[in-house]
């Protein structure tokens, strides 16, 4: 609904923005990854976050606290929760993935250091090809 921003930095912390100000709406640390954060967008109509870190990607169930009042703005309580994780073939890291946002589709496209492209059926929760250069 393009509500939200997401931006990730090498700090290896993940943060979701509300689009309409520069308010902040989710934090998550850099204890949840393994490395620092290579990739992030929505995904499957924004009902998700999607993001690599090392040779993985982690797909995120999350929940964006909207409550205005005053006083209980400042108590957290948008979160998120981890859906599944799915690692490379050959543990080779990530450098960038993508998948389809604007319809509802399972595949994942996830770009590897040695130069290949593994496409990840979510589905069935693991690789279905690797291509090579």
């Amino acid at each position: 609904d393009r509500r939200w921003l997401l931006s990730a930095a090498q700090d290896g912390t993940l943060r979701v923005w509300s689009a309409r100000g520069a308010e902040l709406a989710l934090l998550l640390g850099r204890d949840m990854f393994s490395k620092p954060i290579q990739s992030a967008q929505f995904y499957y109509i924004d009902a998700f976050i999607l993001l690599s870190s090392g040779p993985e990607f982690q797909l995120l169930k999350y929940h964006i606290d909207t409550c205005k009042d005053e006083m209980k703005r400042y108590k957290q309580k948008s979160k998120s929760k981890l859906i599944c994780r799915l690692s490379t073939t050959g543990a080779v890291d990530v450098t960038s993935l993508s998948a389809v946002n604007d319809f509802y589709s399972h595949i994942v496209l996830a770009a590897g250091r040695n130069r290949t492209v593994e496409v990840f059926d979510l589905n069935t929760g693991c690789s279905a090809a690797v291509i090579a250069e």
